[in-house]
This record gives structure tokens, sequence and C-alpha cells, in this order.
């Protein structure tokens, strides 16, 4: 690992109109901060938010990828700044090359603890020559004029670094980190250095069974899915959750399990199976993510079974759990299942239909309890297969259920365009509260819309009653000057 710095140099900021926003009331007066920590990359006080176009390209140069930037403002995204970022740009270290997919994954955090939010982008796909297949993390940093300059981590061959990214305090000294699917990047950060110290993920070390040792030769292999970050065990330092599957040596996929890795004084633990309380793993998901969802201090973890086999395993092959957290960390003796049939939900589920697929927190009402956003990218739309939807689930003193859910389709009235075969609308999902009015709005990416796949952003307000479709807001990529079509816009967000 290895981290290099280019002079920061300000890229261009542009105040533009989404290319689309219905007519709708004004954003209400600030009520409250959001009870989920915002990023904010020029300091303004109002919550800003990154898109991934992973199959960006230059000429001929395919899969090379860009970061597209929205910033927040008073009056949200209607008249948003906006920022488009490559690795061609000033100041962005690195090469424009193919296949790097610069933006497959993005995650945010004040890494150098200088009171602007930075943005570390993943591109899995970096690498040539001895470092082929090494990937790469980039640390944009934020600043009084936005996102500027860039520190890059390098992978090791074939690591694909940068899959997927999240940021936490897994060593609770104050400093954020960087976790991927193999490695820990601790804190403090420098834009000269990158960070102190990296380790390996001990993910790469889970047993074939409970109990077993590593360094068998019959032991399975694992693919890990999504991870994601968040204090399972209200100790104040950030752990480590990831939906992984296991294979044989003929390649069959077995179940998906849950893991979690708990920080502490020294970074990372081991990872451990989440398991009921007869000690049998609990079956796991493609998708994860971590909020304390009763508000009694402890992280609670959510995962999405979008696509999962249900060969062997209980509960519902497609859908989501809710796994209490606790003093000892995820307590997994009692499991919530909601799935696209559950009461409260509208419409029929099809199956597959990728219920789970996405998954984001925040209060969307602005009552103190985390709402739900939940990709259904699968859903189909009349004759429209693949056309997508999103749910967002109402929180509440005991976590998100179907009551009074709600689901938004390019159909809903207020949404701008209608819905086409495999737009894939909520492909990616994100609560992020751009006009500070203490209410998270809903942004939903879209990468399969258009005829070439182009993608595009949705972004949906939050109210006192819940997101609403009046006013929504869509970009596509003529919004920030991409004159290549197919880039897939929207394939990745980055949480708060």
């Amino acid at each position: 690992m290895g981290g290099r710095a280019l002079p920061a140099a300000t890229l261009a900021v542009l105040v533009v109109s989404a290319a689309g926003c219905t007519a709708g009331s004004p954003p209400s007066e600030p009520s409250g901060d959001s009870p989920v920590a915002q990023a904010d990359f020029d300091g303004d006080g109002y919550a800003d938010f990154a898109a991934g176009a992973t199959r960006a390209k230059d000429g001929r140069k395919l899969y090379t990828g860009f970061v597209a930037v929205v910033y927040g403002s008073a009056s949200g995204v209607k008249s948003a700044r906006k920022q488009l970022i490559t690795q061609d740009s000033p100041g962005i270290p690195g090469t424009f090359e193919p296949q790097d997919e610069f933006g497959a994954s993005l995650a945010t955090g004040d890494l150098d603890r200088d009171g602007y939010t930075d943005l570390v982008v993943g591109a899995p796909g970096e690498g040539t020559g001895s470092l082929l297949g090494a990937g790469a993390m980039t640390v944009l940093w934020g600043g009084a004029k936005g996102l500027s300059g860039g520190t890059v981590i390098k992978g090791t061959k074939f690591e694909g670094l940068g899959a997927d990214v999240v940021t936490g305090d897994f060593d609770g000294n104050g400093h954020s980190d960087v976790a991927t699917k193999t490695t820990i990047a601790y804190g403090p950060f420098t834009r000269e250095g990158g960070p102190a110290r990296t380790a390996a993920n001990m993910l790469r070390q889970l047993p074939a069974e409970k109990g077993s040792g590593d360094g068998d030769e019959d032991a399975p292999r694992w693919t890990t899915y999504r991870l994601a970050a968040g204090d399972l065990d209200g100790d104040g330092i950030t752990d480590l959750a990831a939906g992984v599957e296991q294979s044989g040596e003929d390649g069959e996929d077995g179940p998906r399990d849950l893991t979690y890795q708990l920080g502490s004084a020294s970074g990372l633990s081991k990872p451990r199976f989440v398991e009921s309380s007869a000690g049998a793993r609990l079956p796991g998901g493609h998708t994860v993510a971590i909020g304390d969802l009763d508000n009694d201090g402890y992280g609670d973890l959510v995962f999405g079974r979008s696509g999962a086999t249900g060969r062997g395993i209980p509960g519902p092959a497609t859908g989501i759990g809710l796994v209490r957290g606790s003093a000892s960390g995820p307590d997994g003796s009692g499991v919530t299942y909601i799935r696209r049939d559950t009461a409260g939900l509208p419409r029929t589920p099809e199956q597959p239909d990728d219920f789970g697929g996405a998954l984001s927190l925040g209060d969307v009402d602005d009552d103190g309890h985390l709402d739900l956003a939940v990709g259904i990218a699968g859903e189909e739309i009349g004759p429209h297969r693949d056309a997508g939807a999103v749910a967002v689930l109402k929180g509440s003193a005991s976590g998100p259920s179907g009551k009074h859910a709600r689901v938004f389709t390019r159909n809903t009235a207020g949404v701008p365009g209608a819905p086409e075969a495999y737009d894939q609308f909520g492909a990616a999902v994100a609560l992020v509260d751009t006009d500070k009015d203490g209410r998270s709005d809903l942004v939903v990416g879209a990468p399969g819309n258009g005829r070439y796949e182009d993608g595009g952003l949705w972004v949906l307000r939050g109210t006192s009653s819940g997101i609403s479709a009046s006013g929504t807001c869509a970009f596509d990529r003529h919004t920030f000057g991409i004159t290549t079509p197919g880039v897939q816009l929207g394939a990745s967000l980055s949480a708060p």
C-alpha cells in the first residue's frame, strides 16, 4: 500500500438547474439536525452527495468512470452546484485508463480533521503492468470551494482495492479510517502521505465451518459483497459488518452469511458470524446497513437478501432482515424479516424483483426515528421488466415495518420521466438532508435509464409526512456536461 498526492487544484464547480424539477412546495424551515451525520464537502452547512458512473469513457477507453457531485443548499438541489470529477481533472492523481471503474464505490468522512468532509472514491480496476487489477482508492479533499486535489492509496496485484469502501473510527483514536473488503487504512490521514498505517482486513481469514482453522485445502472460498460501518455494541468505536458467501472447490455457491468485526483500541477484530440463539449462522445477504433503529444506543444491522438462494436456510429467500444490536454486538436470537409482500407494502411482488438490493437509513419526517429506503431495481412496471422502484419503510420505536410504507417508481406522479425496461430505478439509494430542514431527502440512482444506459439521478424531498414526489428533481449526464452516452450515472451513491 502507498499514498501519493498532487498539489490541490480547484476543480470547476458550476451552478446548474436539475434536468427537470416538478412543481412542489418550497422546503420547510429547518426543524433540527439529522440523526445521521451528513457529508458537507464545502462546509456551508448543507449536505452534499456524489454519484458514480462506472461506464463513463474517453474515446475508446471504456469503463474509465467519473464521479458527479451535487452540493446542497437552502433550496435543496433545485439550483444545485455540481461538479464532475475524473482522473483527467486538474489536480486529480492517476491516469484515465480503460477498466479503472473510477467511482465504483464512494464513502465520506473528514479524514484530515479540517472540518470539511472528504470523498473516498474506489477504482477496483485501476492498475497496469506489475499492479494489474490492483485497484485503488482516491481521497478527494473537501474545502471551502468544494472537493479538490487528491491522494491515492494503491492496492496489490489482483486485490481489486476500492470495490467497496466505508469510513469510521475503527480504533477509537478520534481519527477517521477507511475500510475495504481487503484492507483497512487507519488515520490520521495527511494529504501528502495518506493513512498513518494500513492492515489486511481479516475477512480473508473466515473459516470453512465454525471453529475450523485456516489453511485447509478444502476450505471454501469467500466472496465479500457489501460493507457497512456503525457502532453495533454501543462502545463508541465503529464496527464493521459484511455480507459474505462461500463457494466450494467445484465453484458452487453456498448460503450467504453475515459477519461483523468489533472495533477496538488496536483496530478491527477478527470477524465473527452473526448467529442465532442456537449457535447457527444467521442467513445473510448481499447488502448491509447499520443504524440505531430503536434508539437504545446500539447500532442495529439491516441486511438485504436480494437474489439469495433459499436452499437450506430459514426466512424469506428475498427480502430484508433486521438484527438488533447489543452490548456484545448483533443479537441474532430474534430477527425481523420484511419481504416485498409484507402487509402495508403497496403492489404485488414479482420474483425476482431485487427487493433489498440497495439500503439506506435516515429520518425522512423528522420524528426522531430512522426510516429505511429499500431499492427494488428488478421491479416490473407494466410491460417494463426491471424498471425498478424504491420502498420507504417508516421507522418507529420498534424499528421500520411495512406499516405506512410508500413505494416510488418513475410512474409515480411528480417523478420526471416514465418507466422503461431495464432502468433499474433504485439500484442505488441514499437518504441525504440536502436542504438542512432535519428531514432526509431520497436520492435514487437508475444506471440503466435511457436507450444507451445513460443512467440518471432523482431527488425526492423529505417532508413532515415522509418522502414526497412533489417537486422531484432529476439529473442526467447532460446536467454534468457529459457528451458520450452509456455512462450509467447512478451506479453508486455516497452515503451520508
